[in-house]
């Protein structure tokens, strides 16, 4: 099974991935937004992603089994999860980790593949805007360790033979190591019963450790989201998001690492190479912090991080009144940064 990063298609016409994927086996993406018919979509300085409905003739092509729903775009448009799961269900393919309410946020059913079973948890992690449910209100599942657990144990329970894959949308953009307390949270999924964490959100690739021989990916980057166009074709990444992984999980272990290039001028993907994981160079130099434990990890990563403009580190899963106040010193960051960006151009233009 491969799994690919964050999709966001804003073209009438399909994407143009790299054929060789259609003979790869199942895949599972992560939709960065709303599928939505061609009048919804927004291309303007709103912070908006979103997927015409033309993404889905190459998910089908391409034997997308799963989509993942759990990121902060999600819910970019009115209504957004439930018109995606109407257009995933349309096609045979499972939406994950959003719903259309509270109520509804329940272990899904597996997906059946070569005679095994595969359940798809998904999470995101509202303080960098992913929208949670509420009663009568769509949105992500939250991320958070009582809510992980409690899934991952029911799963287990309620399908006791299957692969449980979760996948988590956390850290910050660009921040190429995980936060302290999100490693510590993906192996206590893996302590209680997961067999595969994938993760998502920082645009860039992000290093893979192995945990118990449960491979634990840490950021999957993009996949296919398209540079200069949307946000009235602002959205750019640095370089280093060019790199794209199509990570393959193995039964037997064997795990697979297909790197691909992204080229930005013509929206392209190029295929590079595959490394076994467990000799991957390139994983290697992404994971320097392999085997350490949270003490000499967290001791690492001050010294190490490289998003570190008043972003708090989050150190623990467990200490959460410090968290809750770094919760909600990144609510007040952005609109105090955006008015100190505004109050720097009047002082610079009246200089």
């Amino acid at each position: 099974m491969i799994f690919l990063g964050d999709v966001a298609h804003p073209f009438n016409n399909r994407p143009n991935w790299p054929l060789a994927l259609r003979e790869m086996g199942p895949l599972v993406v992560n939709l960065e937004g709303p599928i939505c018919t061609y009048e919804q979509q927004v291309l303007s300085s709103a912070a908006i992603l979103f997927n015409h409905p033309s993404v889905l003739e190459e998910l089908e092509e391409c034997n997308v089994v799963a989509a993942c729903l759990a990121n902060n775009h999600i819910t970019d448009i009115a209504d957004g999860v439930d018109s995606t799961l109407n257009h995933l269900n349309s096609k045979g393919i499972l939406g994950f980790g959003a719903v259309v309410s509270k109520a509804l946020d329940v272990v899904p059913k597996p997906v059946t593949y070569g005679g095994f079973e595969y359940v798809f948890l998904g999470f995101g992690w509202e303080v960098i805007q992913c929208e949670g449910y509420g009663n009568k209100k769509e949105g992500v599942v939250p991320l958070n360790k009582s809510n992980v657990i409690t899934k991952v144990c029911q799963a287990r329970s309620l399908y006791p033979n299957a692969k449980i894959i979760c996948n988590f949308h956390w850290n910050y953009e660009l921040e190429l190591y995980p936060q302290p307390a999100h490693r510590e949270l993906a192996m206590l999924a893996v302590d209680n019963g997961a067999d595969l964490i994938i993760g998502h959100h920082p645009h860039i690739v992000g290093g893979i450790e192995l945990y118990k021989n449960v491979p634990i990916v840490y950021s999957l980057g993009n996949w296919w989201l398209p540079q200069g166009v949307f946000f009235n074709g602002k959205i750019k990444y640095p370089e280093e998001s060019y790199q794209q992984l199509a990570f393959e999980f193995r039964l037997d272990g064997s795990h697979k690492c297909h790197w691909y290039s992204y080229h930005p001028e013509t929206h392209d993907l190029s295929y590079e190479l595959v490394e076994n994981l467990t000799s991957s160079q390139r994983v290697e130099a992404l994971t320097p912090f392999s085997g350490m434990n949270s003490q000499e990890y967290y001791a690492w990563f001050k010294i190490n991080r490289k998003k570190s403009k008043a972003l708090p580190i989050y150190k623990s899963i467990d200490s959460v009144v410090s968290n809750k106040i770094k919760d909600f010193w990144i609510k007040v960051r952005h609109p105090l940064m955006l008015v100190a960006k505004r109050f720097l151009k009047v002082f610079r233009k009246h200089l």
